[in-house]
Order: C-alpha cells, then sequence, then structure tokens
C-alpha cells in the first residue's frame, strides 16, 4: 500500500425503530434496535479482516452505539467526530416523508427545484452537510497516512462521499443508497480520493 494513502472504511450505523417506520432522525438522539445491534456485531466480523488501525464515530447515539459494538470487537476505543453527523433536518425530525409533505409543501416544492441547496426548515442543507462530512474526512484521512481506518456515520454522509469522490451530482446521488450496517471503502491518496468497490452489507 501507498505510503500516503489512507482506507477509509465507511460504515452506516445499524438500523433503529426510525428506520423501520421511515422517519427521519437528523440529529435526535435515537438508539440502536436489537436488529440493528445485532447488524453491528455481523459488521464487525466483517471489519476484524481488514486492518483497521483507529475508529472514528459520528458522535450521534446510533451511530456511537455502533462504533463501540465494532470497536470493542476490534479491541479499539472509538473517537467521536462531530463532522460525522447526519444532516441536521430540523423541524422534520421525526415525520414520516407522507407527514413532511403534508406538513411543510413549501419546503418540498423548494427542495424539488433545488435539492442540493435548499436548508431543511431550521435545519442543514445538503451543501452544508456535503461540505462538512467532507472536511471530516479529509481530516480523517490526513492524519492517518498509511492506515485502514473505520469511520461510523450516517446514510446522508455516505451519499455526500458518493457524489465527491465520483463527482456525481446531487440529485443522482440521492438515490445512491447504504443499508444499515453497509459498508463503503474510500481510497485518499496524494492524488485524491476515490470511491472504492463497496463491502458486503450484512443483513
Amino acid at each position: 500500500m501507498d505510503d500516503q494513502r489512507c482506507t477509509i472504511y465507511l460504515l452506516r450505523h445499524g438500523q433503529t425503530d426510525h428506520n423501520r417506520d421511515g422517519r427521519l432522525m437528523g440529529h435526535l438522539g435515537v438508539a440502536l434496535a436489537a436488529h440493528g445491534r445485532a447488524q453491528a456485531r455481523r459488521a464487525a466480523g466483517f471489519l476484524a479482516g481488514q486492518g483497521i488501525a483507529a475508529v472514528y464515530t459520528s458522535d450521534l447515539a446510533r451511530a456511537q452505539a455502533t462504533a463501540e459494538i465494532v470497536g470493542g470487537h476490534l479491541g479499539l476505543a472509538v473517537q467521536p467526530h462531530p463532522g460525522l453527523r447526519e444532516i441536521d433536518v430540523g423541524l422534520l425530525a421525526g415525520l414520516t416523508r407522507d407527514e413532511i409533505g403534508e406538513g411543510y409543501p413549501e419546503y418540498v416544492r423548494a427542495a424539488e427545484r433545488d435539492p442540493l441547496n435548499t436548508r431543511m426548515p431550521e435545519g442543514e442543507s445538503f451543501a452544508e452537510l456535503t461540505e462538512r462530512a467532507w472536511a471530516a474526512l479529509a481530516e480523517i484521512a490526513a492524519e492517518n497516512a498509511g492506515r485502514r481506518v473505520l469511520a461510523v456515520t450516517h446514510g446522508g454522509v455516505m451519499r455526500a462521499a458518493f457524489a465527491q469522490a465520483l463527482a456525481v451530482p446531487w440529485p443522482a446521488a440521492r438515490a445512491f443508497g447504504v443499508e444499515n450496517c453497509g459498508v463503503i471503502k474510500l481510497n485518499w491518496s496524494s492524488s485524491g480520493p476515490s470511491l472504492l468497490v463497496p463491502g458486503p452489507l450484512p443483513a
């Protein structure tokens, strides 16, 4: 491996009841469901063979719980990083898509016109999420040249990484989905970042 390269394994947190019910979470402190904890244990088994040297995590509860399960299996301490948080959905937290359509039709229309730059009511835009998350990943890569590390994060952050690494427009990137405890890899070298083949998605 190029001694300047950092491989970042991005792991989405395990399932929560809000995931199951189709409710936005944003920065809510939602706990893992029992199934989500089982997913994290399966992900830990896969990651144990990847030479992970450090574990970073979003500081939101569902990501931290996932990271603690995986980090415990790997024998590594967990390092919280707020830059890895999910997008702040503001007033939309806890709502389903249908409820958002009924309660915030003006936001929905604005987001259809400009999905990248439209802020969620009292929250962030996907442009702001991308800037924040990409800066966090760049920082992690710079601190870990020559190593493989894990970053436990969220679906929005993984879509942002997908869009940035492949220069994909945000409307297309929004269609990129990663299951709970799904894995993708970013290879970060002196020539820039690239997205590697996704890892297996634990059931």
